[in-house]
């Protein structure tokens, strides 16, 4: 997947990309294209992803916020 989902994201044909176990280095790309296009990136407990550890990548708020309702009691980081 790498950063096809998240080009995908950033193009509006999907939603939602969720990441664990990922080093600053493979997030750090993805998030700014996500971010540039307009959508929301954290970590599973809402931080900033930018180091690493876990990542959801949402198109929305709404979305953003369901999955983040979801993950953040699983702590990746």
């Amino acid at each position: 997947m790498d950063c096809y989902a998240y080009a995908l994201l950033a193009a509006g044909h999907i939603d939602l990309v969720i990441e664990a176990d990922l080093k600053s280095y493979d997030i750090q790309a993805p998030i700014a294209l996500v971010r540039a296009a307009g959508g929301i990136a954290t970590n599973w407990a809402g931080d900033n992803p930018m180091n690493g550890g876990s990542c959801i990548c949402a198109a929305n708020a709404q979305v953003h916020a369901s999955a983040l309702k979801i993950l953040k009691h699983y702590d990746h980081d």
